[in-house]
């Protein structure tokens, strides 16, 4: 009798788990079609529809849009975006864009990068990026957009405050700015006098943690402190504008180069990072991390690691690692994607399974 009731009670919860799937699946096809039959109402012709699960507004756009728009022309770029808005949620009175970078490719496509405000403040992580033909007919749309903020954006901290609790979370460090051949270099470097590796805290919108699908959006401070030493580093600190609280922190350089022995490419250049007591398969500018299962089954695995940075005992994880970076770069540098995702999604790859 008691398996008997056990086997009802998993059937029951299996059904149950099935039907809430089944009943999610359909809310969300539902909600694509709605928005993709929008899209079709907007543009000319839809070939793609991208939708962002967490925030419900697309990540790409593809087909012919609109013709007769001259990216290179902000304003009819912005009007463009603007009869776009019902698809991304945008509001008129708080939402809006600044123009990145512009230019044209090798096959005459213009590339519109535009980063998007909230009441005048930077969205971190938010751009959209807008293509074209030689005939000023707009492709695709793709990026980040985030809707339905609400957020003061009056800080109650200064930045001069906020800079001094990421550096106490810091502790004692070389910082960059101290060294007086550091700051010579940089002025050097750039001719320019007023250079200095000292941070200049900027004001943004960011998400908790870096994580843009939770959506728990705040106003912080993001300054990056450049240490030299055991701490190297470039490390980007949020620090919440109203609370203190240090929100999130990363250490964007991509610190280390080395060598490693491929089996396809030879002995080839990665990029790793440094990690105090050894070098770890890890590029923090791009994002790239390599592991090893060490014939296991479960993902990801370890990251590899190396005493000298000389990696020569594993070639398949320098071909991962160095393939990975190059089909980035390709991805980066010719169609202006950063990751797969579009937004800087981390890319791992895992050897030996």
């Amino acid at each position: 009798k008691t398996m008997k009731a056990l086997s009802r009670s998993l059937y029951f919860l299996l059904f149950t788990i099935m039907f809430a799937s089944l009943t999610q699946g359909i809310a969300q096809t539902t909600k694509n079609d709605s928005l993709f039959q929008k899209a079709k109402n907007l543009y000319q012709k839809i070939e793609n529809l991208d939708i962002d699960i967490n925030s419900g507004v697309p990540r790409s756009i593809r087909g012919t849009l609109a013709k007769n728009i001259n990216l290179n022309d902000v304003a009819q770029t912005k009007q463009f975006l603007r009869t776009s808005k019902a698809l991304f949620r945008m509001s008129d009175a708080t939402d809006d864009f600044q123009v990145k970078k512009i230019f044209k490719d090798n096959i005459s496509m213009t590339h519109a990068k535009l980063q998007q405000t909230y009441k005048g403040v930077n969205v971190w992580g938010a751009e959209l990026i807008l293509h074209s033909d030689a005939a000023n007919t707009v492709l695709e749309v793709n990026g980040r957009f985030t809707p339905d903020l609400n957020i003061d954006v009056i800080p109650s901290i200064t930045s001069e405050g906020a800079l001094s609790l990421a550096l106490a979370d810091l502790g004692q460090a070389d910082y960059r700015w101290e060294n007086p051949e550091q700051e010579k270099t940089i002025k050097e470097v750039f001719k320019d006098n007023s250079k200095t590796w000292k941070p200049s805290p900027e004001l943004v919108v960011a998400p908790r943690n870096g994580d843009f699908d939770k959506a728990e959006y705040r106003l912080a401070w993001k300054m990056k402190i450049c240490v030299d030493g055991a701490k190297l580093g470039n490390w980007e600190y949020f620090v919440d504008a109203k609370t203190g609280e240090i929100i999130n922190k990363f250490n964007s350089m991509s610190d280390a180069t080395g060598s490693g022995v491929s089996n396809y490419n030879g002995t080839v250049s990665i990029y790793t990072k440094w990690n105090t007591t050894n070098y770890q398969m890890s590029d923090t500018l791009r994002t790239i991390k390599t592991y090893t299962l060490n014939h296991g089954t479960t993902l990801p695995g370890t990251l590899l690691t190396d005493s000298d940075n000389y990696w020569n005992s594993d070639n398949s994880a320098v071909d991962a690692h160095w393939g990975a970076e190059r089909v980035y770069d390709f991805y980066k540098n010719i169609f202006g994607r950063n990751s797969f995702d579009g937004s800087g999604a981390e890319i791992r790859s895992s050897v030996h399974y």
